[in-house]
């Protein structure tokens, strides 16, 4: 196995804490009914608040207080307080110090529609102390960004990396490099972020996977007065992988992955590891060996019960909307604004829709059949279960056993 992923340290970091209503990131109750054109909801004849407030504040509220308190507990202090950026209303700032140096983490919270965040930028190298501690005691989280960073003191790095890449980008089918800066405040080297552009004449950017960034740290550090001309040393470079995903499920996996794991995940990214190993450690090609591994989506643990309960949540609306309506057209000849329907009979015709779809469909019987479910089985049935069960085990062990064989070989 190569040697530099050991190394890797976490630079920036940017978590969503998750709602405990569906495990998203979505602070579902506190966005504003859906409105026609005319800027009106027809049922709730007004722009209103979605029912389910109250218990949006309260999950919003419990995140904060969560994402409040690691921060505290990580030996940090607060260096200011007032309005956030981005959509959210509030915004908490802290530091490794009361007063001296300059704050690293940012708390957020109040958004109308995301749940309270949390982001950690370098901070002198703060982030790689405490974007470890997130993972291991926050709790469910949603990662949308953090990169993975290294340093190396090599001569000519830059330039080395760039014909590196500019020799790669055609076989992928990617743009080549782009450069940034100047000799006098450090250049910054970008590869495998630049999509090509919209149709408004813009760059696009990738929201999923992983770019990259090379910039001359010390450089970088002397243009921000950090440290003094004679402390510069112009070969140290930091080679940042910044992993981004902008879907729920991409936001899950990388939560639960250590850097280089998601690195690894990558196969330019894996093989540009494999390639500064032998360029910074002097190891040959047969040495500097990381495998592409992907790393698999977690696994849904919800029970059947939890999993029943979410799609009643996010399907409710459409069923109430749709037994209101019927009363409407029924009883008042479609008019809205004059039109009185009580919660009982509209609770009464959900269920009656429900149970007709049921009927129709013949979920239920299907459902039974599909577990089994529908006749006591004999012993004798559930003994031939039982051994092709143990058979079917043993054949996947027999093929694990055989893949582990090869990699052994191979490496």
């Amino acid at each position: 196995m190569v040697a530099i992923p050991a190394r890797f340290f976490l630079d920036y970091l940017s978590v969503t804490m998750t709602n405990e209503i569906d495990g998203s990131g979505e602070n579902s109750g506190l966005t504003e009914a859906l409105r026609d054109q005319k800027g009106y909801n027809k049922l709730a004849r007004g722009p209103v608040l979605r029912p389910e407030r109250e218990a949006a504040e309260a999950h919003e509220g419990k995140a904060l207080d969560s994402l409040l308190r690691f921060v505290v507990a990580a030996g940090l202090h607060k260096r200011a307080e007032g309005e956030g950026r981005q959509g959210y209303k509030i915004g908490f700032q802290f530091g490794a110090h009361p007063t001296q140096g300059k704050a690293f983490v940012t708390v957020r919270g109040g958004h109308s529609r995301n749940m309270p965040s949390l982001e950690i930028s370098g901070g002198n190298g703060e982030c790689a102390r405490v974007a470890p501690l997130v993972r291991k005691h926050l709790g469910p989280q949603l990662v949308s960004r953090a990169d993975a960073s290294i340093d190396t003191d090599q001569p000519g790095l830059f330039e080395r990396l760039q014909n590196y890449m500019n020799a790669r980008s055609p076989s992928l089918e990617v743009h080549h490099p782009e450069v940034e800066g100047d000799d006098q405040g450090g250049k910054t080297l970008y590869w495998l972020r630049y999509l090509g552009l919209k149709r408004n004449g813009r760059k696009r950017y990738c929201k999923r996977g992983v770019w990259l960034r090379v910039y001359q740290k010390d450089k970088e550090r002397l243009a921000r007065g950090v440290i003094a001309p004679e402390d510069m040393n112009p070969n140290l470079f930091r080679t940042e992988f910044v992993i981004v995903h902008d879907e729920r499920a991409g936001k899950r996996k990388l939560a639960l992955v250590a850097p280089q794991e998601r690195i690894a995940d990558h196969r330019s990214s894996c093989e540009l590891v494999q390639w500064l190993a032998c360029e910074c450690e002097g190891l040959t090609e047969e040495e500097a060996v990381l495998r592409l591994t992907k790393v698999p989506t977690p696994a849904d643990d919800k029970t059947a019960e939890e999993r029943a309960i979410t799609g009643t949540g996010q399907y409710k609306n459409p069923s109430v909307d749709a037994a209101i309506e019927r009363f409407v057209d029924r009883d008042s000849g479609g008019n809205w604004s004059a039109a009185e329907v009580a919660p009982r009979v509209v609770r009464k015709e959900v269920a009656r829709l429900v149970m007709r779809e049921l009927a129709f469909t013949g979920a239920v019987e299907k459902r039974i059949l599909w577990h089994g479910l529908d006749k006591i089985r004999p012993p004798e049935e559930a003994e031939f279960r039982d051994r092709h069960r143990v058979a079917l085990q043993k054949c996947r062990d027999i093929a694990d056993e055989a893949r582990a064989q090869r990699a052994a070989a191979q490496a």
